[in-house]
C-alpha cells in the first residue's frame, strides 16, 4: 500500500486504528464481540439464521439492540448442525465509527476482529495447520482454533490479563480456569494436543506466557516470538494484516459499520445525480433519455439478477437435505397443537401450547412424545447437548404456567454414533 499510513491513538477505549487517506480499519478487541460455537437441530438455512439471531439477542451485550453476525456452518449431520459465529451490536459499532470520525476525521470502512487477525498471521507465518490462538485482553480474552487451515471453534473467555497477573503474583485459580477453556476446545476438536499461540494486550508480556506455561500440559508459544522469527514488528504486522482483511472482506472477521454504508449510498447517489446534470447540460433532456432513475434502475436490475441467481443456486443445493427435517418438525408442532384438550377448549389451553413450544424448541430440543389430560402432561424431549437439556429443565421448573414439574427420568444414549440426552417429565397445569 503506497502513500501515507499511520496508527492513531484515539483514547483508552479505542486504542488504535490503521488509516490511509482518511479511510481506516478498527481492531475489535475481546470486549467488543461475542464469539460462540453453537449446535442446533438440522433445519433450513433461513430458520437457522433466525435461531442464531435469537441466541445472540439473549446476551446482555446485545440485548435491546440489533446484532450483526458473521457465521459459518462447521459441521452437520442428518440430525444437527454446528456453527461458529462472531457477533457485535450494530449500535456499538456505530458508536465507534462516530467517535473515531469526530476525533480524527477518519472514516472506518471496516472493523476487524483482533483474534482473527492474529490467527490469519499465524496461519501464514507458521508451519502449523492445526493450532489455537488466544488473545488475552485486560478483563476478557478471545479463543480461536484452526483445523486444516480453517477456523472451526471459538469462544470468549471471561478472564483477562488483570485476573491472572495480580500485584502479588500469579492467580492460580484464574489461570487454571483460563486453561480449562483451552483444554475443552482441544479435547472437543483434536485427537492430540495442538500448539497454542498467545498474544496479549500488553504486547505479549513474558509474564503471561510464563504463567500459562507453568500450568499448561500442552505447548504454549508467544505470538511475538513467531513474529520476531519472521523479522516483523508485531503491532505493525497486525495493523497491516487487519487492513488487508478489511479490504478483502473476510467473511468471519470483518464487520462494516452501518453509518459507513449509509454514507457510501449517499455518495453514490450524489455521483449518479452529477452525471445526470452534466449529461443534461451537454446534450439536453430532449436528445437523450438519461436520468438518475434510469441509471439507478439499470444498476439495481443487474445487481438483483445476480443476487437472485446466487440465492437460487444456494437454495437448490441446500433444500433437499433440509426437507426431511423440516417436515418432521412441522409434524411435531402439529401434534402438539392437536392434543384433545387443546382442541376442545382452545382459548383456555392455547397458552400451554405456546409455552411448551417455547420451552422445547427454544432450547434446541426435539419432541419425541407427548401425552396427557387437561390437568397433567407427560413429555419426552431429545437433546444433542447436555447443557441444552439442563437449561430446558430449569426453564420448565421456573415457568409460571405449570403448577408442578415432575422429573421421571434423564438419560444419555447414542443415536447413530451421536450422544443423545432424553428428558422425560410430567407437568401439571394450573
Amino acid at each position: 500500500m503506497k502513500g501515507r499510513n499511520n496508527r492513531i491513538s484515539i483514547s483508552d477505549r479505542h486504542s488504535y486504528i490503521y488509516s490511509f487517506r482518511k479511510q481506516g480499519v478498527y481492531l475489535l478487541k475481546p470486549q467488543d464481540t461475542i464469539i460462540r460455537y453453537m449446535s442446533f437441530p438440522k433445519m433450513k438455512r433461513k430458520e437457522l439464521e433466525e435461531a442464531i439471531v435469537t441466541e445472540y439477542l439473549s446476551y446482555a451485550a446485545i440485548a435491546g439492540g440489533t446484532p450483526d453476525i458473521n457465521w459459518e456452518i462447521i459441521d452437520e449431520t442428518n440430525d444437527y448442525v454446528r456453527v461458529l459465529a462472531i457477533g457485535i451490536k450494530k449500535e456499538h459499532l456505530n458508536e465507534i465509527y462516530t467517535e473515531v470520525k469526530k476525533e480524527s476525521g477518519v472514516k472506518l470502512f471496516a472493523a476487524v476482529v483482533l483474534v482473527g487477525v492474529v490467527a490469519e498471521l499465524v496461519k501464514d507465518l507458521s508451519e502449523e495447520k492445526d493450532f489455537g490462538v488466544v488473545f488475552v485482553g485486560d478483563n476478557q480474552s478471545d479463543l480461536i482454533f484452526y483445523k486444516n487451515g480453517k477456523p472451526i471453534y471459538g469462544r470468549n473467555i471471561n478472564i483477562g490479563h488483570r485476573d491472572m497477573i495480580t500485584d502479588v503474583g500469579f492467580s492460580e485459580r484464574d489461570i487454571t480456569d483460563f486453561l480449562s477453556n483451552i483444554d475443552e476446545a482441544i479435547i472437543r476438536n483434536f485427537p492430540n494436543p495442538v500448539k497454542v499461540f498467545v498474544a496479549s494486550i500488553t504486547r505479549d508480556d513474558p509474564t503471561i506466557i510464563e504463567a500459562l506455561r507453568r500450568y499448561s500440559s500442552y505447548e504454549i508459544e508467544s505470538f511475538s516470538s513467531l513474529m520476531s522469527i519472521a523479522a516483523e514488528d508485531t503491532h505493525e504486522a497486525v495493523l497491516r494484516a487487519a487492513w488487508n482483511l478489511g479490504v478483502s472482506g473476510h467473511p468471519m472477521y470483518v464487520f462494516v459499520p452501518e453509518l459507513y454504508k449509509e454514507e457510501q449510498r449517499i455518495a453514490r447517489r450524489v455521483f449518479y445525480t452529477t452525471i445526470v446534470l452534466i449529461a443534461t447540460i451537454l446534450f439536453g433532456l430532449g436528445s437523450i433519455n438519461l436520468t438518475y432513475q434510469n441509471l439507478l434502475a439499470l444498476k439495481l436490475e443487474q445487481e438483483t439478477k445476480q443476487r437472485q441467481l446466487m440465492i437460487l443456486n444456494e437454495e437448490i443445493s441446500k433444500l433437499l437435505p433440509y426437507e426431511e427435517e423440516y417436515n418432521r418438525l412441522l409434524k411435531q408442532r402439529e401434534a402438539l397443537g392437536k392434543l384433545a384438550f387443546i382442541e376442545n377448549n382452545p382459548h383456555r389451553y392455547w397458552q400451554y401450547y405456546v409455552e411448551l413450544g417455547r420451552l422445547i424448541f427454544g432450547n434446541r430440543g426435539t419432541l419425541i412424545s407427548i401425552n396427557g389430560t387437561s390437568s397433567m402432561l407427560q413429555v419426552t424431549v431429545k437433546f444433542y447437548q447436555e447443557e441444552d437439556m439442563l437449561r430446558a429443565l430449569s426453564a420448565f421448573k421456573s415457568s409460571n404456567l405449570f403448577q408442578r414439574v415432575i422429573v421421571y427420568s434423564t438419560s444419555k444414549t447414542a443415536d447413530k454414533k451421536t450422544n443423545v440426552f432424553l428428558l422425560n417429565i410430567g407437568v401439571s397445569l394450573k
